[in-house]
């Protein structure tokens, strides 16, 4: 369909009395779902901060900034003309899309047939798969082609040096790659020795570089923190910033 979508045709009949006739037909071939996703690659001038093994402890081909506008390219075949307007989403996927879906901008196909430019959106996570439309027609990439966003680290935690050990206080996690605000919900933990707990109510309130939480009740000092958002997640904080050591207050 993408090379050649009309063919025209002479058809002749002839009986056995020598009586021929020629007829033209034409054939419109209107559209055909052989569109399929190979890979997924970046510019060069972005391999820095695309570059799973640098931002990322995941599998991915590419991993872009949770504040999204990163470039993509999605290579493949049948994807129609240059100029061609396409649509492009992506999230996790086990037979259907599900937990957070985003949606890629500016989507067109840049190369004959074979290769689509995008732009990422804001969000949060790892192991996507993406869902290509080109008019009536969609495919969604193999398993083994997949993005996700750089993972959750955490510089400081407010509020963590002295917690009450009844818990219900306000602390701050300050650090990189949280998403955007409301969307995935953060999972937040803290870890004494070999016990990890989920700290309460913890949301993203400044977009990319802040969550709140409340502290939960506990005991035990040298705390270190963890983020996991989207299913991904980030390595564990240092056991203190430049306030003093995580802890919960001693007793007395």
């Amino acid at each position: 369909f993408e090379t050649l979508s009309k063919y025209e045709l002479v058809v002749k009949v002839e009986d056995k009395g020598g009586l021929v006739c020629y007829s033209a037909v034409t054939v419109d071939i209107i559209d055909g779902n052989d569109m399929l996703v190979r890979g997924l690659a970046h510019y060069a001038a972005d391999a820095a901060s695309m570059n799973c093994t640098a931002n990322s402890n995941s599998d991915d081909a590419l991993c872009f900034p949770t504040d999204g506008g990163a470039k993509v390219l999605i290579n493949g075949s049948d994807f129609g003309a240059v100029g061609t307007a396409v649509s492009a989403t992506y999230g996790r996927f086990n037979g259907v899309f599900y937990g957070d879906v985003m949606r890629a901008t500016g989507c067109r196909v840049v190369t004959h047939n074979t290769l689509i430019e995008c732009t990422s959106a804001p969000g949060v996570g790892s192991n996507h798969r993406w869902n290509v439309t080109a008019g009536r027609w969609s495919t969604v990439s193999p398993a083994a082609v997949t993005s996700g966003y750089h993972m959750p680290r955490i510089t400081a935690v407010s509020g963590a040096v002295g917690m009450a050990t009844a818990g219900k206080e306000p602390i701050g996690i300050t650090g990189t790659s949280f998403g955007p605000v409301g969307a995935t919900v953060p999972e937040v933990f803290v870890r004494f020795g070999t016990s990890v707990t989920q700290l309460d109510g913890c949301t993203v309130v400044v977009a990319h570089s802040r969550i709140a939480c409340t502290s939960i009740a506990g005991v035990g000092h040298r705390l270190v923190f963890q983020v996991s958002l989207g299913g991904q997640v980030g390595p564990w904080s240092a056991s203190s910033d430049a306030g003093g050591e995580y802890h919960f207050t001693a007793p007395a």
